[in-house]
């Protein structure tokens, strides 16, 4: 139905445009179609200069301009044409007053064109647009009816609102006196009980003792946190087993060391051994003392060497030897009274870095005798020399 009713509206108004443009131009006096028409252009229509989406060149564009011209298409208020839409029932039903306000269905260009097919589905379509305005002026009326239902209960909500806003204007107004009347309540009250000076007086004196009490308490506090501090100093302080290793130098790498320890010869008991010396003097040699005695046997002995030590003054091992010599005192292998003997020694020994400042040292002391007076050399009676040496084993204290 609806691709009829397009096609039987787009004959019609091309019908019209042939047989308007085939009639003769009205004279200037005469009142042209459009004012004579009793429908009249709408104010916002588009005229054919406006239409902006159907360009000069359009296929179109010569039929279109033609139709607005003839008032039977005004295009929309919006300047455009929208040639690519389908056209609606309530435009085409717009077509179809214009084509009868002007008498187009009486030109005889157009009844000729018309066939008795044409006319019934022309007839059935204004009979369908006609049921659908009744229709849509019924829907209208039930609109306006509503609105005006909404208009009544706006109204009644306007009035129960005024009436909240005076209720709580009201309230509003209750609670600021109530207010007023509390507040000069309070205010006699305190009148009255600044009026009692017995009260006043017990009231300053208590305060007195609040602030005494809060004063000894406070000094209470401070005598706590004292008492505190001191506890926790004393927990601070460390105890032996946690003091550091300290040199008697501490500003400077520990080089010299003290020691002492047992001393074993190859043919002898077990005596005493001390040593003291430096580690480094020039160009990394050191020197060291030693001094062993064995009360027993009557051994004394007196040794200085040149050492070289290996490694690193911090390393946990530390290895070392030293070449020198010495003078060894024991008794006299013909008359017992005390003979002394000579010897150039060759020392090599370890160091174990305990702590940083104790070292626990072995050391073997080889010895080559430059005579044997002494019993002490364990040579054979009237050598002239010999091997001989010992083991020394001890601590030493570096500072």
């Amino acid at each position: 139905m609806r691709t009829h009713l397009t096609l039987l509206t787009l004959t019609l108004t091309a019908s019209l445009a042939a047989a308007q443009s085939a009639m003769p131009a009205p004279s200037p006096a005469s009142p042209t179609p459009q004012t004579a028409s009793p429908a009249p252009t709408p104010a916002k229509a588009a005229t054919p200069g406006a239409i902006v989406d159907v360009p000069a060149g359009h296929w179109a564009r010569a039929g279109v301009t033609l139709l607005i011209q003839k008032g039977l298409i005004l295009g929309y208020p919006d300047g455009t044409f929208r040639g690519n839409q389908a056209i609606t029932r309530y435009e085409a039903a717009a077509i179809f007053a214009r084509l009868l306000s002007q008498g187009v269905f009486q030109l005889p260009g157009v009844q000729a064109q018309l066939t008795p097919a044409d006319l019934d589905v022309l007839a059935r379509a204004i009979t369908e647009l006609a049921a659908q305005i009744v229709t849509i002026n019924t829907r209208l009326t039930d609109v306006v009816t509503d609105v005006d239902d909404v208009k009544a209960r706006l109204g009644v909500v306007e009035g129960t609102l005024q009436q909240v806003v005076q209720v709580a204007a009201t309230k509003s107004d209750v609670d600021a006196v109530a207010a007023q009347a509390a507040t000069k309540t309070d205010l006699a009250a305190v009148q009255a009980g600044a009026a009692s000076a017995e009260q006043v007086q017990a009231l300053e004196a208590r305060v007195a003792a609040l602030e005494a009490e809060k004063a000894a308490l406070q000094a209470k506090a401070a005598q706590d946190q004292a008492a505190a501090a001191a506890v926790s100093a004393k927990a601070a302080e460390p105890k032996p087993g946690d003091l550091p290793n300290v040199t008697f130098r501490p500003d400077a790498p520990a080089n010299a060391y003290v020691g002492g320890g047992v001393q074993k010869s190859l043919v002898d008991g077990v005596g005493y051994s001390a040593v003291l010396g430096l580690q480094q003097v020039a160009g990394g040699f050191g020197v060291q003392a030693a001094a062993d005695f064995n009360s027993s046997a009557r051994l004394y002995s007196a040794q200085a060497n040149v050492t070289r030590p290996f490694g690193g003054a911090d390393a946990l091992f530390q290895p070392y030897v030293g070449l020198g010599g010495g003078v060894l005192v024991s008794p006299d292998r013909q008359s017992g009274a005390s003979a002394a003997d000579g010897f150039v020694s060759a020392l090599g020994g370890v160091n174990y870095a305990f702590t940083d400042t104790l070292k626990v040292f072995v050391e073997l002391d080889g010895r080559y005798y430059l005579s044997s007076k002494g019993a002490g050399t364990g040579l054979a009676d009237g050598s002239a020399g010999g091997l001989g040496g010992g083991v020394r084993l001890g601590a030493k204290l570096t500072f």
